[in-house]
């Protein structure tokens, strides 16, 4: 992810990132610790939060998954979702009825401001 966006349409340094998107390939898995850890770089550049006409919000990752093995394109069957400072780590799958369903997919422990310990469900 690059450190800052360029686009000429905005002032520079004016574009905030909310959200560090990536994939999780082949097989559903949870977050790890360096996903985690990538995303407290984000945050040490561009800080913990982004101001927004509907308050602060906090950085995050989100990391798509598919439950087929198959290595060529597949379907989106879920992802997983973390906001910095937050204990949980949520994974998020459809139903049947492609009502999206929330659940624990581990707990994250601040040991400081960069220090943290990942437990996975």
């Amino acid at each position: 992810m690059p450190a800052f966006v360029d686009d000429q349409r905005y002032p520079p340094r004016s574009l905030k990132h909310l959200y560090v998107l990536h994939n999780h390939p082949a097989v559903p898995t949870h977050l790890s610790e360096k996903d985690i850890a990538a995303l407290v770089n984000v945050a040490r550049i561009h800080g913990e939060y982004v101001e927004t006409k509907e308050g602060r919000i906090p950085v995050g990752i989100v990391a798509f998954f598919s439950n087929s093995p198959s290595p060529g394109p597949t379907d989106c069957d879920g992802f997983f979702e973390y906001g910095l400072g937050s204990k949980d780590v949520v994974r998020w799958t459809p139903d049947g009825r492609g009502t999206w369903r929330r659940e624990s997919a581990g707990t994250v422990t601040w040991l400081n401001k960069t220090r943290f310990r990942f437990e996975p469900k």
